[in-house]
C-alpha cells in the first residue's frame, strides 16, 4: 500500500498555488493598466440584455460607443469630459458594495 503523504503534498501545493495565480493575475493587470494610460472605459450603462453605452476616453477624445455582441459603434465624439462621468461610473455597483449591503442587511435580521 503507498503513502498518502505525497498525495497530501500536491494537495497543499495546488491549493497553495490558488492565491499566488490571483496575486499574479492582478500584478498582470496593473501592470497593463499603466502601459496605456491613454486608452479606458470611464463608464456605462447597460440598455439591453447584451447591449451597452460606454464613455471611452481614448487620447484626450471623449467617445460614446454602443456595445453589442456583433459590433462596437460610434455613437458620438464628445468636445472635452462629460461633467457627470463621475456619476456614469457609481451607476453599476461593485461586487464588494452589495455583497456588504447582503450582509448588512441579514445581521440585522439576527
Amino acid at each position: 500500500m503507498q503513502s498518502v503523504w505525497p498525495s497530501v503534498l500536491v494537495f497543499l501545493l495546488v491549493i497553495a498555488a490558488i492565491p499566488a495565480a490571483a496575486w499574479l493575475l492582478r500584478r498582470g493587470q496593473s501592470f497593463g493598466a499603466r502601459g496605456n494610460a491613454s486608452l479606458g472605459v470611464a463608464g456605462a450603462v447597460a440598455v439591453g440584455p447584451r447591449e451597452r453605452i460606454a464613455l471611452v476616453r481614448a487620447e484626450g477624445k471623449w467617445l460614446v460607443v454602443g456595445i453589442t455582441p456583433q459590433s462596437i459603434t460610434l455613437l458620438t465624439e464628445l468636445d472635452g469630459p462629460p461633467a457627470e462621468a463621475p456619476a456614469v461610473a457609481l451607476a453599476t455597483p461593485r461586487f464588494s458594495d452589495l455583497l456588504r449591503s447582503f450582509a448588512i442587511r441579514h445581521a440585522d435580521r439576527t
